[in-house]
């Protein structure tokens, strides 16, 4: 018999693997930071590197939406580090999708050269709607490069 499951849970089941390579980031960092070696920032920065990697490869799967869900249930820190790597051509899309309070942080805490791949991306509308949380002189920015 087909078991049907609520889309909640369907939902975690399928942003589990993001959710597991940030937990194992926080272990490995822990690990590292405790050790006392003089390869301690090299260490640091290798792993660092190499989850992001993995990060970045598991967000080119689910929809803007679940990556949207995904941001919106993490603590800050995590939520910029995953932000930091959603594609640009679908990171319209997830701010489309996330809250105004998140859709503001992300705009906020993104370096204007990658905000701006972003909105190139995104239709006049979508932009129009979320460039109400771009400061004056970033939104005049955005609207004169991507003529």
């Amino acid at each position: 018999m087909l078991e049907i499951r609520p889309s909640q849970e369907r939902l975690t089941e399928r942003l589990r693997p993001i959710l597991e390579l940030l937990d194992r980031q926080r272990v490995v960092t822990t690990m590292v930071q405790r050790q006392h070696q003089t390869r301690q920032a090299l260490m640091e920065a290798l792993v660092e590197r190499q989850q992001l990697a993995q990060i970045a490869s598991k967000l080119r799967q689910p929809h803007a939406a679940d990556i949207a869900h995904l941001l919106e249930i993490l603590p800050d820190d995590e939520r910029f580090l995953v932000w930091s790597q959603v594609p640009a051509g679908a990171g319209g899309d997830v701010l489309w999708d996330v809250s105004r309070s998140v859709a503001k942080s992300l705009i906020n805490s993104t370096d204007p050269e990658r905000l701006l791949a972003v909105c190139r991306h995104m239709d006049g509308d979508d932009f129009g709607d979320v460039s109400e949380f771009l400061p004056e002189d970033r939104r005049t920015g955005f609207l004169d490069s991507s003529r």
